[in-house]
């Protein structure tokens, strides 16, 4: 029994992201993180108005979101990543993809009405600059869910432990991948809030993901040996997520311009 897909109905995603196993980490997380960002669609959604998936990578908030609004822009700076992409989803008239640079969109000033962009902004490294764009390209009272690893949590407590001799690295040794995976530990949800504030948007929600972190053994012995314990740990693990963001693996931060 698949009990990630039976608790959260979101067969498709294994499609988006080629798991190759169902005790994934990432796995787990994405389901949850897909969970947040699919009600966030359907909270805001309208025939009338323009979405931005904003580092769409391989679509599948793109995806979640095809029919529910007028026209979607799914934006991708890897070319790779963009291709799956549209493999993924296919063609459709409201669809538009294309390569972009998030610190400079090619979209006219204030001409989309929701933006998505989840776990995108620690990989760019003017991220100021990317949040000036997405302000510019966001009508005035429109709504933006941005998501970032939030280093400020239990989960990136024990992976700093377990990479702790990373951080003694010359940053001018790092290589592209160390660089990347250091930038998740930049970003406690302190920081991310001060940024959003400083770029004049309106914090007017905050939703946490993944409070009780346990690791791929203990998940995997969890789920083949006892599907309902596994399935009380995601209750709570959700529950407590939502009366404690602050303390998430992941933060999403709804906010207004």
């Amino acid at each position: 029994m698949d009990i990630i897909n039976k608790i959260f109905k979101n067969d498709f995603m294994d499609i988006f992201h080629n798991y190759n196993d169902p005790y994934s980490n990432n796995r787990y997380y994405h389901f949850l993180k897909n969970s947040i960002v699919t009600k966030f669609i359907y909270s805001y959604s309208s025939e009338n108005k323009i979405l931005l998936d904003a580092g769409a990578g391989r679509g599948p908030y793109t995806f979640c979101a095809i029919n529910k609004f007028k026209k979607i822009y799914c934006f991708e700076y890897d070319e790779k990543e963009l291709n799956q992409a549209k493999k993924n989803i296919g063609t459709n008239n409201n669809i538009e993809y294309k390569k972009v640079d998030l610190t400079n969109i090619p979209l006219e000033t204030e001409s989309v009405d929701t933006i998505i962009c989840s776990e995108v902004l620690e990989h760019i490294p003017d991220y100021n600059k990317a949040l000036d764009e997405l302000y510019r390209v966001l009508k005035k009272n429109g709504i933006m869910l941005i998501s970032i690893p939030n280093s400020f949590s239990l989960f990136y407590f024990f992976v700093k432990i377990k990479y702790r001799n990373l951080f003694k690295k010359s940053k001018k040794n790092l290589t592209n991948n160390e660089w990347e995976f250091l930038r998740h530990l930049e970003f406690p949800f302190y920081k991310t809030e001060k940024i959003i504030k400083k770029h004049h948007l309106k914090i007017i929600n905050r939703h946490g993901v993944n409070i009780l972190p346990i690791n791929y053994s203990l998940r995997k012995v969890l789920i083949k040996k006892s599907p309902s314990l596994f399935i009380f740990y995601n209750y709570l693990n959700i529950s407590l997520a939502n009366f404690f963001p602050y303390f998430c693996s992941f933060y999403f931060i709804e906010v207004k311009k």
